[in-house]
């Protein structure tokens, strides 16, 4: 069963309500890292002149938790849809099975590369919602120990007293917590209360863990393509540190634009459209720099 100490660090990182190492607090941090960076890799891409009936939102959820989807006109509605989709079949050269089957609640419907446009989340198609897990396990566990560290500042030291002299330790420690600065007390008063002070004063840590959690942080939103530096103070980067973060950066959201690119062009040709996409960032940065990015559209589509 849970234990009942909710500040209690969890001796593994799991976080399924009612295993026994884990608490409800664990839980919560838990789940609010993975809303908050899950919201945030939903909104990374921009969608203009898809069809109507096409949520932009739908393919980058199906995207992040699936890693592949697939856009297709139903021949019935003659509507546009974006789904899930299983492949199945013969492969082709490049190892991708022919027939795809959209699934969706309440329709299931086979298409080929004739009739449907697949659209792959990265490069490397694995849900991009497993490394967000990995994050927000590690920043949790983070986050936790933070607020424990925070909280043990509030108890310095403990009181030790004889028994029958604990009417005057109550008495004494609430002068104290009212912030009076002298009282008086009887002859005797050390003796007879035998008041020994533990210093119970654990090292304040929490600072050196708000750096870490930031890193942390940073890291996560950098491999989704976002730009974060997770560092205390940006003039104590040097040129090379911040050119090696712009690369990491540049790749990883190149990994996934690439893909919708593709997709969305594919889609143009096959189906008369004028769609777009692209990173949903109006920053001045390095990363960002049009001169960058100018001149690199190409690619046969398969």
């Amino acid at each position: 069963m849970p234990y009942d100490n909710k500040w209690r660090i969890p001796d593994r990182p799991l976080y399924e309500m009612g295993k026994v190492n884990t608490t409800t607090y664990d839980v919560n941090t838990f789940q609010y890292y993975m809303t908050f960076l899950t919201n945030i890799a939903l909104s990374r891409f921009r969608y203009a002149g898809l069809p109507k009936e096409i949520r932009p939102l739908a393919i980058e959820e199906k995207l992040l938790y699936e890693g592949c989807c697939i856009i297709f006109k139903d021949d019935v509605t003659n509507m546009f849809a974006v789904t899930s989709v299983n492949l199945s079949g013969d492969m082709d050269i490049y190892h991708i099975p022919e027939d795809r089957q959209a699934i969706s609640l309440q329709y299931t419907k086979f298409y080929d590369k004739n009739n449907s446009v697949l659209m792959w989340g990265r490069a490397l198609p694995i849900p991009e919602i497993l490394q967000i897990e990995y994050h927000a396990k590690t920043l949790s566990d983070m986050k936790v120990s933070r607020d424990v560290n925070i909280l043990q500042q509030r108890v310095p030291i403990a009181l030790e007293g004889n028994n029958d002299t604990q009417l005057d330790q109550d008495n004494f420690i609430k002068k104290i917590l009212m912030g009076i600065p002298f009282f008086r007390a009887r002859k005797g008063f050390k003796e007879a209360m035998g008041v020994n002070a533990i210093d119970l004063r654990v090292a304040p840590i929490f600072k050196d863990l708000d750096v870490t959690i930031t890193r942390e942080l940073s890291m996560c939103l950098n491999e989704l393509g976002i730009e974060a530096y997770g560092q205390e103070k940006a003039e104590r980067m040097i040129a090379s540190e911040t050119s090696s973060n712009d690369g990491m950066i540049e790749m990883a959201r190149y990994s996934c634009l690439d893909q919708r690119e593709r997709a969305i062009r594919a889609l143009n040709e096959m189906y008369g459209l004028n769609a777009k996409v692209e990173f949903n960032s109006s920053l001045i940065t390095n990363v960002n720099e049009p001169e960058k990015n100018a001149g690199l559209e190409g690619g046969d589509e398969f």
